[in-house]
């Protein structure tokens, strides 16, 4: 049986929010330019929330997710001094998270320290700009013109972001699309300037598992804490049963995420589901065989 606070999560997750105007006004600030969220990607395009109980959730919102946020059933509101959410379920205490200061603030440089990091909740996040592959379900590579940023300009970032008041990070994500092969060397330079700049803070990368770019031993031994692996890798197995008894995998994407994972720092859901989906898909493979 689900709790109402869990379908809550769930519901919020799934349908969005509704952002009432006096929560509006209090969420942008004295001078209402503060934005409700930095809505960098799809799946951090809502208002963070803490929920009671330490529940937690990124609710999307139609101005950012007007391809299905129509008519949620939740609203965001104001009760005294705080905030609520109220909807079919009840009405439950939350709070937002807000977006950091240094949302409209620039580097040395001019730039804009949004163009090198975002933070949401308590993790800051960096990456190179757009992809070097154009995946159909995926916006990134059609949206963002591929480039790499100065490696000086990544740091700074994640140094003003650590120390932001309003919303401090705690934790670093490098994550982004898959890099061309040509700046391979570019991002190990990367995860090595930010994980020797900030030792007390744990530094994660999330990455496709390419060869010759994820080697769990290097990223451990450049002070990596972490590592997820992506869930965008092509499973060839289950795709072509075909191709995959011809070995048209052995040296693709789907080999390299095996070699990968048996040597892992550590991994999260993404990589044990596309490790289910292999095991399913060589069963698959199995039961094939044995009718002939």
């Amino acid at each position: 049986m689900i709790s109402p606070l869990h379908r809550l999560k769930i519901e919020l997750f799934t349908e969005g929010l509704v952002v009432a105007p006096g929560a509006h006004e209090r969420l942008a600030g004295a001078d209402g330019q503060r934005p409700l969220t930095l809505a960098d990607y799809a799946s951090t395009s809502g208002i963070t929330l803490r929920l009671p109980d330490d529940v937690w959730v990124n609710a999307p919102i139609a101005q950012h997710n007007p391809n299905f946020v129509h008519a949620p059933r939740h609203t965001l509101d104001l009760a005294g001094d705080g905030f609520v959410v109220r909807g079919h379920l009840g009405e439950f205490p939350t709070v937002p998270i807000p977006v950091p200061d240094y949302h409209d603030e620039v580097n040395a440089e001019g730039e804009a320290y949004t163009s090198y990091a975002y933070t949401h909740s308590d993790r800051v996040r960096i990456s190179r700009r757009g992809c070097a592959i154009a995946c159909k379900f995926c916006d990134l590579p059609y949206e963002y013109r591929y480039r790499t940023k100065r490696t000086a300009g990544l740091v700074d970032a994640v140094d003003r972001a650590l120390k932001d008041a309003a919303l401090p990070a705690r934790h670093v994500l490098i994550s982004g699309g898959l890099p061309r092969t040509a700046d391979y060397g570019w991002l190990q330079e990367v995860w090595s300037a930010v994980a020797a700049a900030f030792p007390a803070i744990d530094v994660d990368v999330m990455m496709v598992p390419a060869p010759g770019l994820m080697d769990p031993r290097a990223l451990k031994a450049a002070g990596i804490a972490g590592l997820s692996i992506n869930m965008e890798m092509p499973e060839y197995r289950a795709r072509s049963p075909r191709h995959a008894r011809q070995g048209e995998d052995r040296t693709g994407p789907v080999a390299a995420s095996r070699r990968t994972v048996r040597g892992r720092i550590r991994t999260g859901a993404d990589s044990l589901v596309a490790h289910a989906r292999h095991r399913a898909a060589r069963r698959h493979l199995e039961r094939r065989r044995g009718t002939g």
